[in-house]
């Protein structure tokens, strides 16, 4: 990944409704290099999708984020099981087994989490409902995108 690929990333995460050529006039490339720069950063996965960016809270919507703490021999299986739930939207481990699984849910249902938490029985977990939203963002920050290395 060079410089140019680096550009084009950071202004997608800006606002990735931008043309190809507003993006090629930013970056005073022809669209078409742009066209090319891009499909190869999709088909290498460093670009996974095109999407829009809700904010449950802002929806209606519940979130809480919940820490499981299984045995280091099921960490593997059961974070592939919360991962398959349709109310996680993220999963993440920690180095040493932990599992942080982002919930959302419609705060009509009485128990919204029942479901994810009988699947848990047996292990270590804690629900964390989230009350206020400080920050939400899902992009990369350009001083970070800055230190990946190039090819």
């Amino acid at each position: 990944m060079d410089c140019l690929d680096k550009n084009i990333i950071k202004h997608l995460q800006r606002d990735a409704r931008l043309s190809l050529r507003e993006i090629g006039r930013l970056l005073n490339v022809p669209h078409t290099t742009i066209f090319t720069r891009l499909n190869k950063l999709v088909k290498r996965g460093i670009i996974k999708r095109f999407q829009a960016v809700i904010h449950p809270h802002e929806v209606g919507m519940k979130i809480g984020m919940l820490v499981i703490e299984p045995p280091a021999s099921l960490d593997d299986p059961i974070a592939s099981q919360i991962a398959q739930m349709e109310q996680i939207m993220k999963v993440f481990r920690s180095e040493d087994g932990r599992i942080f699984a982002k919930a959302v849910w419609d705060p009509s249902i009485k128990e919204p989490l029942k479901d994810i938490c009988g699947r848990l029985y047996g292990y270590d977990y804690k629900m964390h409902p989230i009350g206020d939203v400080l920050k939400y963002e899902h992009h990369i920050c350009d001083e970070s995108i800055d230190c990946i290395e190039m090819d």
